[in-house]
């Protein structure tokens, strides 16, 4: 670690609540509480270490998650509303994910999230796939180059997981793929861990670790280690 050199990035008004660093490591997006994401370019910094483009993807929305593609050429935002937005390098929206129907009772049956997003990453090996994971109990597939539906040519899911639990939606607090992208781990707020294989279709999950931690408890991160056999994972239980 270079711990003989440090640099203070002061952008936020508010809390930094999510970070994210391209493939090559050469960009940086920070969110927070304040609503706001910063971008910056490690390569074009200069002492003032400043941001070079600030966004504010929805007006009022904490930053819940930010990801990058496998190329750096697209990024993903999750704030706390119900639809993530993709932008490309430049901070320019291209795409958002479609807001499902509250009213439908089964979430398989909706076009995208009805509740809050709390998480979402980018597949490490496919430029175009991402996931995002919510408050409605599900984990969502989605692809860039799907067709787009609605008035406002928005995208649909590809392929929804719902959690496995007592609830009716055991919410999705955060997921995460493995590193060669074939397995998605999910965190839910009962403390548990939900993992699946990634295929074209998704029942009960592969993997079920019902007491990862205390139970009423929310797991707040997961992540896989290289060799995808061993996960770690964070929780509000201490």
């Amino acid at each position: 670690l270079p711990v003989s050199h440090e640099g203070i990035l002061k952008s936020h008004k508010k809390a930094v609540t999510t970070i994210a660093m391209d493939y090559l490591g050469n960009r940086i997006l920070t969110g927070g509480d304040d609503y706001r994401v910063y971008q910056y370019d490690l390569g074009g910094m200069n002492e003032n270490l400043k941001h070079f483009r600030s966004l504010m993807p929805h007006e009022g929305y904490p930053l819940t998650s930010l990801s990058y593609n496998p190329t750096g050429g697209h990024f993903l935002v999750c704030t706390t509303k119900a639809n993530a937005k993709i932008y490309n390098r430049d901070g320019v929206e291209i795409q958002q994910t479609l807001k499902g129907d509250m009213y439908i009772r089964d979430q398989a049956h909706t076009k995208g999230h009805t509740q809050n997003v709390t998480d979402g990453q980018w597949s490490p090996v496919e430029k175009n796939k991402f996931m995002t994971a919510g408050l409605d109990g599900t984990v969502r597939l989605w692809d860039l180059d799907s067709k787009p539906i609605g008035v406002d040519q928005n995208l649909m899911h590809m392929y929804c997981i719902k959690l496995k639990g007592d609830k009716l939606a055991l919410p999705a607090t955060c997921a995460r793929f493995s590193v060669d992208g074939r397995l998605i781990a999910a965190g839910a707020d009962n403390g548990t861990i939900q993992v699946w294989h990634n295929k074209s279709y998704f029942t009960i999950p592969d993997i079920h670790i019902k007491n990862a931690h205390l139970p009423s408890h929310t797991i707040t991160d997961v992540k896989f280690f290289r060799d995808g056999q061993r996960l770690l994972s964070r929780c509000q239980d201490g």
